[in-house]
């Protein structure tokens, strides 16, 4: 199953977003913390956007939420998998048949570098 997309306004942002990076909310959280001050603008564009990504063989949902966020104008994905279990496959799948660059909040330096900071 893959996952689609059915909300023009969100599937607008994904097009739009130019780093997709995971985090949870306390990931989230510190890197506005520790980087927030580069940027003249970090806004929220919207409440998280809930993907049902496809299913393990036992029914199993694998969920997927984005949280999109604006910085100096581009646009930042930070992704969660959410549900019980995880199937990276089908993760690294959905963004990679969008072209989409992913990284994790470890990693945010690879964005930052992407965004000019």
């Amino acid at each position: 199953m893959t996952a689609t997309l059915n909300n023009k306004r969100l599937d607008a942002l994904l097009a739009e977003a130019v780093y997709m990076v995971e985090a949870d909310d306390f990931a989230r959280l510190k890197l506005w913390e520790e980087n927030h001050k580069r940027f003249k603008t970090w806004e929220e564009i919207n409440p998280g956007h809930v993907l049902h990504l496809g299913s393990f063989p036992d029914g199993r949902p694998v969920i997927m939420v984005i949280w999109y966020n604006r910085l100096d104008g581009k646009v930042i994905g930070f992704y969660e998998v959410t549900s019980e279990v995880a199937d990276w496959g089908l993760v690294n799948d959905f963004f990679k048949t969008r072209d989409k660059k992913t990284t994790n909040a470890i990693n945010f330096g690879h964005a930052l570098r992407e965004l000019g900071h």
